[in-house]
């Protein structure tokens, strides 16, 4: 299971989908109660321009990422948010995907 918390419905579906990616058959939880018995956490806060993720393993290291968008234009957080977690996602599981980076950054 996936714990995740995103606090804003703007962004919701482009993490999951991200997350889906690189851990296909993981179910994505929001429910507070059951983030300790989930193998790995997302938590994501945007606010204007800057977005803070911070991503979990069970038993790991947290990696944390803040950064600032040149913009407060939705698809160009949207792209950055995509980036960043492609590039965590892609070190945890020590897995690239050129097409799936390709679209991170197309769309």
């Amino acid at each position: 299971m996936i714990y995740m918390s995103i606090n804003t419905h703007d962004y919701d579906n482009d993490v999951r989908v991200m997350t889906g990616a690189f851990y296909p058959g993981n179910r994505i939880v929001t429910d507070t109660a059951l983030r300790n018995d989930c193998d790995l956490c997302v938590e994501v806060i945007v606010e204007s321009v800057k977005v803070h993720i911070c991503v979990t393993p069970e038993g790991g290291k947290e990696h944390i990422i803040d950064c600032d968008s040149p913009e407060n234009d939705r698809k160009v957080i949207r792209n950055m948010l995509k980036r960043r977690l492609y590039d965590v996602y892609s070190f945890l599981r020590s897995f690239w995907c050129p097409s799936l980076f390709r679209h991170c950054v197309s769309s």
